[in-house]
């Protein structure tokens, strides 16, 4: 994905804050939807169900979103994307801009879809315009 800003969701479907989220972040995918810098990926995580892999795509069917899902390692959370990243709750959102750091992450959701449009754009904006200062040899 280098060269991409990407947007990260941390999420689990029996989040309510992280499902409250979704019609603004997919009104937030369907804003970059043609545009080859950007990738949202939508990554379950926490999950304890067996079935966890069918929940999600009943799920992510049954609403209509065209979220990119990821499924995070549920079993050793040593291993998990989730700790990786330090996230200590969901939802969590991650933008990495096109050189791979981490430019904004913030936990918390809400439902006011212009609200999520709206700060997603302007973090994806600033990750698009970042530049790593370089060190002088």
């Amino acid at each position: 994905m280098k060269g991409k800003v990407v947007v990260l969701d941390f999420w689990a479907t029996w989040c309510g804050p992280c499902k409250m989220s979704f019609p603004g972040m997919q009104a937030a995918v369907n804003k970059y939807a043609n545009d080859p810098d950007v990738a949202f990926l939508f990554i379950n995580t926490w999950q304890k169900e067996e079935n966890y892999k069918e929940l999600v795509n009943n799920f992510i069917n049954e609403n209509k979103y065209s979220f990119h899902v990821l499924f995070d390692e549920m079993k050793d959370r040593d291993k998990s994307v989730v700790t990786a990243y330090g996230v200590k709750g969901i939802p969590t959102k991650v933008i990495i801009d096109k050189e791979g750091f981490i430019r904004f992450q913030s936990s918390g959701g809400g439902a006011d879809v212009e609200k999520i449009v709206h700060e997603i754009s302007t973090k994806i904006e600033l990750a698009k315009r970042a530049n790593r200062p370089r060190t002088r040899t």
